[in-house]
């Protein structure tokens, strides 16, 4: 997930097929805060109404639990 992937990606690409969406939390760690976290949301948003299964991945060892759970409730909320 670089900012160039996000960016050339679109739903289209998946071509009819179900898709699963894997939200991995240790995505908004302080060390990948070069990509804009606004931009990491807004992109998740846009495929949620897609997706037919949604998993989260709290990534406890990458990522302050407070932290991750504070970028999911801004992610759903």
């Amino acid at each position: 997930g670089s900012e160039a992937d996000m960016d050339a990606f679109h739903i289209g690409q998946i071509g009819g097929a179900e898709l699963i969406l894997d939200i991995d939390l240790d995505f908004f760690a302080p060390e990948l805060d070069y990509i804009d976290n606004r931009k990491k949301i807004s992109f998740i948003r846009q495929l949620l109404p897609e997706a037919a299964v949604v998993t989260v991945a709290t990534s406890p060892f990458f990522i302050a639990q407070e932290r991750a759970i504070s970028f999911l409730k801004r992610i759903v909320l």
